[in-house]
């Protein structure tokens, strides 16, 4: 592990990229370059040779950087963090950008025994005191104002001063791959943010590679009410969607930087997708909630997650009373299966597409932010049979209503079948999606203190049953080598608990 002063590199870079726009004063971090060696000789390997599959990664490297701002102490979600980005270290870069300690010192944690150490790494760990962080955002952001000097010292003081009401990193996040892109690989098409309470999937497979036209893509689509999702969301890299994104008025110029950016505290989920989602030159695509996010029933705990290194699965729902299968601790080991990448936009007589209208404010009685800056739109429930998938966007191959919004409709995405290890004749649906999120989990599920320190191995298993209890299995040897129970329930006798003697301890 190095220190790299990097204040020489960067004069170099804008000197020979002829960026020359803004300098970096006064900087110095420590950089850490990781490795996925540490899973040894895994490889993410196409789940299907499908033309989508084949595009996820270039020569040249990773499409997509991902951009996570940490502050604080290790947290146990963490290591399966990191471990969902190593798996797909030929698609996927991850710049982990750590605040050090909360009196602004960069004594950051120290996270190679998570990520590796090797020179050919898709994780890059930048360590930044408070000054420095925002030393790179005024220096983006005076670059374009045209800061005097006295301005420019001001911004800086300004926003430190400010930082101490942004606990979520919120407030300039839809600048964060702008700000941080000096971190990132040449090759990159796509940059996001992400949540360290999620685990990503196979990106080589269930990434949208073929969505090129938008601008944003939203993953998750929850509700009429329409939001950016402030765990992950990605924005298209390049001066189009950058000069789009700095249409937003308050932070125009200096003055409206110092006299109107006071933003609400979850300000991509407000204010800033309000003027995503109602900007008439912003294209962007928000996909089915089935396709990406991996929801769960809390009521059952039968409705398991499973995340390994080959991507991440839930089962299929709902189940009929009589066929609810067992619930935990006596559900088998399945062998997961490969499957094929998802397409985009079907073909068939059961797709249809319907220009909608956004309508500004909510009546929803349990917004976490100011109604002003919430966006839905009447959802029309009879189109489509239950549980197809809706997609939202502006662009594209759609024509729009009035903002240029659509809804189209595709059938339901298929599943997979995945057989117990022991048992062939004991089977379930699949779905697999882009990532799985563990936000409830993380609030209310006991068991996530207790999650193990080492990376999972590629022939491991993280299952998960909402907070019921997690489980890691080995689908070598069809066991379960690590469980821990999280709240008490009934376990009702159901069809398969005979079964149970298959996955003990």
């Amino acid at each position: 592990m190095a220190y790299i002063n990097i204040r020489p590199l960067f004069y170099s870079l804008l000197v020979v990229c002829g960026l020359g726009l803004f300098t970096l004063p006064f900087l110095s971090v420590r950089f850490y370059h990781h490795s996925a060696q540490v899973l040894g000789d895994l490889q993410v390997v196409p789940q299907n040779d499908t033309a989508e599959a084949s595009i996820a990664s270039t020569p040249s490297g990773p499409r997509i950087s991902v951009v996570v701002i940490w502050q604080g102490e290790y947290k146990p979600y963490l290591n399966n963090f990191f471990t969902s980005f190593r798996a797909n270290n030929d698609s996927v870069e991850l710049i982990w950008v750590d605040l050090g300690d909360r009196d602004g010192n960069a004594n950051c944690l120290d996270v190679s025994p998570w990520t590796g150490s090797s020179e050919e790494s898709n994780i890059k760990s930048i360590c930044l005191s408070r000054r420095d962080y925002w030393a790179l955002h005024r220096d983006y952001f005076c670059s374009r104002w045209d800061c005097t000097e006295n301005e420019s010292e001001l911004v800086l003081q300004t926003m430190i001063s400010r930082s101490e009401g942004d606990w979520y990193k919120s407030w300039f996040r839809l600048w964060r791959g702008y700000v941080f892109r000096h971190f990132m690989h040449p090759s990159v098409e796509w940059w996001g943010w992400a949540d360290p309470d999620t685990f990503m999937g196979n990106f080589r497979s269930q990434f949208p590679w073929a969505a090129t036209e938008y601008d944003v893509l939203i993953p998750a689509m929850p509700d009429p009410l329409l939001y950016l999702r402030g765990h992950l969301c990605f924005f298209r890299m390049g001066p189009i969607t950058e000069t789009k994104m700095n249409q937003y008025g308050n932070l125009a110029n200096v003055n409206a930087y110092f006299g109107n950016h006071r933003p609400f505290f979850a300000t991509e989920e407000s204010e800033f997708s309000s003027f995503v989602l109602r900007s008439p030159s912003i294209t962007f695509l928000m996909l089915p909630y089935a396709l990406v996010e991996l929801g769960f029933d809390r009521m059952l705990p039968n409705t398991a997650k499973f995340c390994s290194s080959q991507g991440v699965f839930t089962m299929q729902g709902p189940f009929a009373k009589e066929d609810l299968p067992p619930a935990f601790p006596n559900f088998p080991v399945l062998s997961i299966p490969q499957v094929a990448s998802p397409k985009m936009f079907t073909d068939g007589n059961e797709t249809a597409t319907y220009p909608i209208e956004l309508i500004e404010g909510s009546n929803k009685e349990e917004l976490w932010f100011p109604s002003e800056y919430a966006t839905h739109y009447d959802l029309d429930w009879s189109r489509g049979s239950e549980g197809v998938m809706r997609y939202i966007g502006r662009g594209g191959p759609f024509t729009g209503g009035s903002q240029g919004v659509w809804e189209h409709i595709e059938p339901r995405k298929p599943t997979v079948v995945a057989r117990a290890v022991h048992d062939p004749y004991f089977e379930v649906g699949l779905y697999e999606g882009l990532y799985a999120h563990f936000f409830e989990e993380k609030h209310h599920a006991p068991w996530v203190k207790d999650l193990p320190l080492e990376p999972l191995e590629p022939y491991q298993i993280l299952v998960t049953y909402f907070d019921y209890g997690v489980e890691i299995w080995d689908q070598r040897t069809g066991s379960v080598v690590w469980r821990v129970a999280g709240k008490d329930q009934p376990h009702a006798k159901r069809g398969h608990l005979r079964r149970a003697n298959h996955h003990r301890l």
